[in-house]
């Protein structure tokens, strides 16, 4: 995923669940997959994914500064003072 745009996790968004609410959410696994270089809009956080993952491993994520789930074997996991520049143009 690269070049979305969102108020939050411009690539990838996992809405956060309360604790006390009823309802009940799958696991979201990511395995092989870049997203990177993804945009915010105005106040967003995360521009690249935002929320509570699980790593499969050899991800790529571009800038993941406050997202969990991933920095297992493979993973390569940028910041926002240290992007990781997938290298993906768009022509």
């Amino acid at each position: 995923m690269t070049q979305n745009i969102a108020a939050n996790g411009g690539g990838v968004y996992q809405n956060e669940v309360p604790p006390s609410s009823t309802s009940r959410r799958g696991s979201n696994g990511v395995r092989n997959t870049i997203i990177a270089a993804n945009l915010l809009t105005d106040n967003g956080i995360n521009p690249d994914v935002s929320g509570t993952f699980t790593s499969n491993g050899y991800n790529l994520i571009g800038d993941n500064p406050y997202s969990t789930g991933f920095g297992i074997t493979g993973d390569v996991v940028g910041t926002s003072d240290n992007p990781i520049d997938a290298l993906l143009y768009v022509s």
